[in-house]
């Protein structure tokens, strides 16, 4: 996504329909800001890293970021920078009000590792 002259590549990320304009045959990168970004922990990115990239989507639009930490098999649950929810296996995710069915158990975001 390029926001705010910034490019950001997000693990994943959802964009209402309705919101975007029609993409043009020469690709190019989304310009409106999603509205859930999801960013997952890794060897070259810990928890505060994640935190500084919560931040930025946050000045630049979005509602709702997942931080998820496979190490610790917990997800952060930030709809703005005050209040994280720290999320365990057996927790469900909230539903943001732009994604009303989207709540998943935490648990099912790391049914692959073991």
């Amino acid at each position: 996504m390029l926001l705010g002259g910034e490019v950001r590549g997000a693990d994943a990320a959802i964009w209402r329909r309705k919101d975007l304009p029609p993409r043009s045959k020469r690709g190019g990168f989304r310009r409106v800001a999603p509205v859930l970004a999801v960013e997952i922990a890794g060897q070259d990115e810990d928890e505060d890293t994640l935190l500084v990239k919560a931040r930025w989507y946050f000045k630049h639009g979005v509602k709702t970021v997942w931080l998820v930490l496979p190490e610790t098999r917990e997800v952060i649950f930030l709809r703005g920078m005050r209040n994280p929810r720290r999320l365990k296996m057996g927790d469900r995710i909230p539903s943001d009000p732009e994604l009303p069915a989207l709540e998943p158990l935490v648990s099912r975001l790391f049914h692959q590792l073991r």
